[in-house]
């Protein structure tokens, strides 16, 4: 009992979970209305947890998109350094992420894929924008 004890958790809370886990197996009549309730929390947490990464990978994306937006302001000496920069700090961003949060070596390349087709998107809205296009060339194959 002191290992239940030690939890930072209020009892009456523990105690309700402990039941919950345990009715089907007391009940075994509850066992499919628990099993469905199971499933529903899990789809409910992967649905969550993936527009969670949309959302960051979005954030990711507009921080980028803005610097780069910036760095044509610049004078041209400038911009041909602070481009390319901008680009590989994106990327190292994007594969720290994906090394971080994929489960697997296909998931992790899948998560690297998504970062840059969002940049790629982004970027192709402003290839019509006149001021910046005569840059979009060189930005493109930065990215890739």
């Amino acid at each position: 009992m002191a290992l239940l004890e030690d939890l930072p958790v209020p009892k009456s809370v523990l105690g309700l979970s402990l039941a919950i886990v345990a009715l089907p197996f007391v009940f075994p009549s509850l066992r499919p209305l628990w099993a469905t309730a199971v499933k529903g929390g899990v789809k409910l947490y992967l649905e969550a947890n993936g527009e969670a990464q949309n959302e960051i990978i979005d954030t990711l994306v507009e921080g980028a998109v803005d610097q780069l937006v910036d760095a044509f302001a610049k004078p041209a000496e400038e911009r041909d350094e602070k481009i390319p920069e901008i680009v590989s700090e994106f990327k190292a961003k994007a594969h720290r992420r994906s090394n971080r949060k994929g489960r697997g070596a296909k998931d992790r390349e899948l998560l690297y894929d998504r970062h840059m087709s969002k940049l790629r998107r982004s970027l192709a809205r402003l290839d019509n924008n006149p001021s910046t296009q005569p840059h979009m060339e060189e930005i493109m194959k930065s990215v890739g």
